[in-house]
């Protein structure tokens, strides 16, 4: 858990004072195509900018970070539909992208790494680099996509306390920001890896938060402010019959009060009651391909699949309410301002 600052980090350091950004580039312009009829959601914008299919998507106020296959994470402004920043320096696809708006702190997730960039500068330069490891390098550090002893990231998630979550082999790691130091680890849930993590309110300024796997298996961790070794809280079965890709919390509830949903690869969303632990709905075959990615607008679930649909559930009664087909797989989906935003290729 201690720091591990790479030597040549300070030449890179010095390297990269000179040195420019990418071209922003790419634009966001009006959807040109018809809304389709008793279907309530229409596109109205198209982001374009990326050369490779884009893995993650999140919005704070008017700005949107958007991460690609690309190895580059884009940043927008939504009122003049240009790109401010194009953040490249990551050693492979960046498959996740999270923001910290108190601290200004953009995160993203290349390889066995995450760089953490400054964005108060109009040259945005990454400050830190995050090991899954639990080490840390300086922030221009050479990267390899995946260094001796290192794991591929292939979660991330900022918890409601303001610690940040990644998620690499089978384990989750809790860091704090402010030092840039990993404080803990969530431990003794999964037999594989896990593929994606969601944090939301506890009590007492704690963090809940749920783990989904290879495994086929939904934990929830309770994450006192002290960290340390957490070990799980829940392990919600049955379990699905293949990976788990997606969660997402409903209900704006704190700590067990909060509805818990999961989907995964097998098509199917389940829907979990956390104050028992039990499950309180299974939508079999909720999709064609497998549940990349869910979010919720009010009362109502969004979910998105790899074969391009989006579908609307009921939040309460998990009744279907409406699909919306797209041309491509959806890689992420996500919810701000009643607005919904899809990454794809």
């Amino acid at each position: 858990m201690g720091s591990r600052e790479d030597t040549s980090g300070d030449v890179f350091s010095r390297l990269g004072a000179g040195m420019q950004d990418p071209p922003p580039g790419g634009s966001i312009r009006e959807f040109n195509g018809k809304p389709r009829a008793n279907v309530p959601l229409h596109c109205t914008h198209v982001v374009e900018g990326h050369t490779n299919s884009v893995l993650s998507v999140r919005v704070c106020d008017t700005t949107l970070f958007t991460a690609a296959a690309d190895r580059t994470v884009k940043v927008w402004d939504l009122t003049t539909g240009t790109s401010s920043h194009c953040l490249s320096a990551h050693p492979g696809p960046v498959i996740a992208v999270e923001y910290d708006s108190k601290k200004n702190l953009l995160f993203s997730a290349s390889g066995g790494f995450i760089r953490a960039w400054d964005l108060r500068m109009s040259t945005a330069r990454p400050v830190k680099t995050l090991c899954s490891s639990g080490s840390t390098l300086s922030g221009l550090a050479a990267l390899n996509p995946l260094q001796p002893g290192e794991s591929s990231i292939t979660a991330l998630c900022m918890g409601a306390s303001g610690s940040l979550y990644t998620a690499a082999s089978d384990k989750v790691r809790i860091w704090d920001i402010r030092q840039f130091s990993c404080t803990g680890k969530l431990s003794g849930g999964h037999q594989a890896a896990v593929m994606c993590v969601t944090a939301w309110s506890g009590p007492n300024n704690t963090d809940f938060v749920a783990t989904g796997s290879k495994d086929h298996y939904v934990k929830v961790f309770e994450v006192p402010t002290s960290s340390g070794l957490v070990l799980p809280l829940l392990h919600l079965e049955p379990p699905h019959y293949d990976g788990v890709q997606a969660l997402t919390v409903a209900n704006d509830g704190i700590g067990v009060d909060a509805e818990l949903f999961s989907g995964s690869r097998d098509t199917g969303i389940k829907r979990w009651d956390l104050r028992t632990g039990e499950l309180k709905q299974s939508l079999n075959n909720a999709h064609k391909g497998w549940v990349s990615g869910m979010a919720i607008c009010g009362d109502v679930l969004l979910s998105s699949c790899r074969g391009g649909i989006v579908r609307l559930w009921s939040v309460r009664t998990c009744d279907s309410l409406a699909e919306m087909k797209t041309d491509s797989p959806i890689n992420d989906i996500i919810v701000a301002d009643q607005r919904i935003y899809t990454a794809s290729k």
